[in-house]
């Protein structure tokens, strides 16, 4: 059986949607990217797409998203990305509010609210019990009680 290429990899997980992105449904980072394993390394799916479609980014540009109902990281539809310099990524990011994704509620694996995570720092109950109440191991209640995660929600301090 022959392996699938990179396009017909990235057409197998994902899915067209009404608005016209094409999302993939593989693994993600951290921040919403689609992620795909592409010359031996992990790589953004929307790089990939540009790369497969259009050919190699130009050396100092970055491959942006312009999606027209609003920031879908996930989108890999041609139509939808741009080529850009580091400074317009940088304010592209910016506009979309994605300059603090993958921290706090907003990160891709996050089990508890920013709310939830200033309760637990402040709550002096056993670790286990705090951590049974919020689904976490005790070593995540211990972790943002000492200012090890959740530091942007926290102050990174410990109480």
């Amino acid at each position: 059986m022959r392996s699938r290429t990179i396009i017909e990899r990235l057409a197998a997980y994902s899915i067209a949607l009404e608005n016209g992105c094409v999302v993939w449904t593989g693994c993600k980072d951290d921040c919403g990217y689609g992620r795909i394993a592409a010359n031996g390394k992990a790589r953004k799916t929307h790089r990939v797409m540009w790369e497969q479609v259009k050919g190699p980014v130009p050396d100092g540009l970055c491959v942006l998203h312009d999606c027209p109902t609003g920031d879908n990281p996930a989108c890999i539809n041609i139509d939808h990305l741009w080529l850009g310099t580091n400074s317009d990524n940088v304010t592209d990011r910016e506009r979309k509010g994605r300059h603090d994704c993958g921290r706090g509620e907003r990160h891709g694996r996050a089990k508890i609210s920013n709310e939830q995570a200033l309760a637990i720092f402040r709550d002096r109950r056993p670790a286990r019990i705090i951590g049974n109440e919020y689904g976490l191991a005790t070593a995540s209640v211990y972790g943002i009680r000492q200012g090890k995660t959740w530091r942007t929600i926290t102050g990174g301090a410990a109480l």
